[in-house]
């Protein structure tokens, strides 16, 4: 009923030879993978039978009635003949080899280095490729890892050989392992450079995005030594927390321009009012209370409350003390005697930063309304692509933290380039300044996946807020000084124009794509036996697509699979004959197709099945099995995995199911 047929690695069907006899013993399948294992007893002429070893990765199939009801490779070939069993197997190969190693660099430090691949083309065009990524123990040199690499590819290029003893036995006997192809992607490994692209180094510098006010009580002090810019309310305490951050002034009668922060005093505003405090024609403030300690060399202070309007407005700090400071007359102006202490007058002590560029003396009046707008209103950074694809954009991802309390929106968008400023707008994506910490950390911005990147075209981000320039509220993102991102560069939008800037915005670009369309990159690009892959079900479910390590294949794929589909159901992939894999989604349990009746598999219009056939990834129902109560819920099962030995019939194991050995068995025909 059953037999063999034999074909070779360019698809010729190989003769049997007279002196030997193929018997199929046993195979097996899952629902995922298809095919998975195969016994073939040998019989015969040993020195034949051993002669089947040239039938290593060949492709087998068992035939039930003339229809293929297995297929895979031949694996091994086992022969045992007076006392002892030979083996000829696959197991074990490595035609293309990879090492990864540690190697000591100058200074002592240990650093991780690989030998990129190489292979051995005659083994891979004789039994398909087999790889390894093999990584070294201890550290090494290059030469060593090289010589390494070549000792491995040249004890593995071949069919590994084993010896046992076994019972003697007067007759020749021998067996042929087979495995499904789907088992084969287990041999290779897969990377995928497509779908990042990113400038991560290990530390960055933050910069604020979205920082800058107006103000009525903007002061410049030319104080010799240094040059000050001062406001009463507070409003530059941030502005002097980045040291080089370049702002521009607009609105005053002598100072407008681009300023350069050197350094900021860091003290936090202060508004103290007194009924005490009493002024004197030498220029002189006092305060009975006692409270001026708050007050510095150089300060701008703004007072308001005198009784004198010409005493209210700003003035420049000469002399300190906690009861008594004097104030520079030749800076706005001096004090008029008060006549003693009277109403409650309010002092406003804001903040000083230290500027590079010069300034000339200028006070403020309280009612003329001055722009302080820092660089960095707009964030813009080109980028290209490093590896050679065309892929979707699925998130954009940023080093990030809100300042104070934004009640808008951080907003990441992308545009084409247009000679180093935003061309056209691709896409952007927001996130809620409520749902930043105050700690920089990766923030990710979610876009619809639909916007293609090619390689060879400049693009570029820009990150901005969606609300007005804030002194305190406001956001942060994360540089790298060093500029070490070579396919772009930086530049700061200072409320007009972009300017370009030292170093590089620290970001990730990421793609995705649907779970199934990833599986048939990973079956195309292993460059085993297998001929198409069949996307008969998208899973609608995207994951990131980039993966910069080798890893199995096989791994990579359950990996995929294991996600199922967006409707909570299975991804299921087989392969079917012809070498073709179907990915597919489970079919539904009230798919009445295969029934268990009367003591057979049949189908449901009552036709048996096929000897042999496997039905793994479809529900059969159990109707001659009394199920009820709480046993009722065991048919339809999922058959999961199946196997068949002539002369015993089927062995089903279902989905999800423990313990359900006893009732299985009932399920061999």
């Amino acid at each position: 009923m059953f037999s063999v047929r034999v074909y070779d690695r360019n698809n010729n069907a190989v003769q049997i030879p007279a002196g030997v006899r193929l018997a199929p013993s046993q195979w097996a399948a899952e629902a995922t993978g298809g095919p998975s294992s195969a016994t073939i007893a040998l019989s015969g002429d040993a020195q034949s039978m051993m002669g089947l070893a040239t039938w290593l990765a060949y492709r087998i199939e068992i035939v039930s009635d003339g229809t293929a009801v297995w297929w895979g490779e031949v694996d091994a070939v086992r022969v045992t003949t007076g006392g002892i069993e030979r083996e000829m197997t696959l197991d074990g190969m490595a035609n293309r080899v990879k090492v990864l190693y540690s190697t000591v660099v100058a200074g002592g430090g240990v650093e991780a280095a690989e030998i990129d691949w190489v292979e051995d083309a005659t083994s891979i065009a004789k039994y398909g490729k087999r790889e390894l990524v093999h990584s070294a123990r201890g550290n090494m040199t290059a030469t060593q890892a090289a010589a390494l690499q070549a000792r491995l590819l040249a004890t593995g290029k071949d069919p590994q050989r084993r010896l046992q003893f076994a019972d003697s036995d007067e007759q020749a006997t021998g067996e042929i392992q087979c495995r499904g192809y789907w088992r084969r992607l287990n041999d290779v490994y897969f990377r995928q450079l497509a779908g990042l692209e990113e400038h991560n180094p290990s530390g960055g510098t933050a910069i604020p995005v979205g920082l800058g006010f107006t103000s009525a009580y903007l002061g410049f002090i030319d104080a010799s030594s240094k040059k000050l810019i001062c406001e009463a309310t507070g409003a530059l305490l941030h502005v002097g927390e980045y040291d080089g951050l370049k702002f521009v002034v607009a609105g005053t009668a002598l100072n407008n321009g681009i300023k350069t922060v050197s350094s900021g005093d860091g003290r936090e505003p202060v508004s103290y009012s007194s009924d005490l405090i009493s002024l004197g024609a030498d220029d002189d403030l006092y305060d009975g209370g006692k409270g001026l300690e708050f007050i510095a060399t150089d300060d701008m202070i703004y007072v308001s409350g005198a009784a004198h309007t010409e005493n209210n407005g700003a003035r420049r700090v000469k002399t300190t003390g906690i009861s008594h400071i004097e104030v520079s007359p030749g800076w706005n102006s001096g004090f008029r005697d008060s006549g003693g202490s009277g109403p409650t007058i309010t002092i406003l002590r804001g903040n000083n930063v230290t500027i590079a560029e010069d300034v000339t003396n200028e006070a403020p009046n309280g009612s003329t309304v001055e722009t302080v707008t820092a660089y960095g209103q707009r964030v813009y950074q080109t980028f290209a692509l490093g590896y050679n694809d065309t892929w979707t954009v699925n998130a954009i991802e940023l080093r990030a933290r809100a300042v104070g309390a934004p009640s808008d929106n951080l907003r990441v968008s992308l545009y084409t380039d247009s000679a180093g400023a935003p061309g056209t707008l691709l896409e952007q994506a927001t996130l809620a300044g409520s749902s930043l910490t105050d700690s920089v950390e990766w923030v990710s911005f979610a876009f619809a996946n639909t916007t293609a990147l090619a390689y060879g075209t400049t693009y570029g981000l820009v990150i901005d807020r969606t609300g007005a320039m804030d002194a305190d509220d406001f956001y942060e993102v994360e540089i790298d000084t060093d500029a070490g991102y070579s396919r772009g560069a930086l530049a700061l939008y200072d409320g007009t124009a972009y300017q370009s800037a030292t170093g590089d915005l620290i970001f990730r670009v990421l793609g995705a794509t649907d779970t199934a369309t990833q599986i048939t990159d990973v079956v195309s690009a292993a460059g085993i036996e297998i001929d198409t892959t069949l996307v008969e079900s998208a899973s609608a479910i995207y994951a990131l697509q980039y993966r910069g390590d080798d890893e199995r294949a096989m791994s990579i794929i359950d990996d995929l699979l294991a996600q199922g589909t967006s409707t909570g159901g299975r991804l299921l992939a087989t392969t079917v004959s012809g070498q073709i894999v179907r990915i597919y989604a489970q079919p539904v349990a009230t798919s009445r197709l295969w029934v268990w009746r009367d003591g057979t598999l049949q189908a449901a219009a009552g036709a048996p099945a096929l000897p042999g056939w496997l039905p793994v990834g479809v529900w059969v129902h159990l109707d001659d099995v009394l199920l009820t109560g709480v046993w009722a819920g065991l048919s339809p099962l999922f058959v999961e995995r199946a196997s068949y030995q002539p002369g015993k019939g089927w062995t089903l194991g279902a989905e999800n199911q423990q313990g359900l050995d006893d009732l299985l068995g009932v399920l061999q025909g």
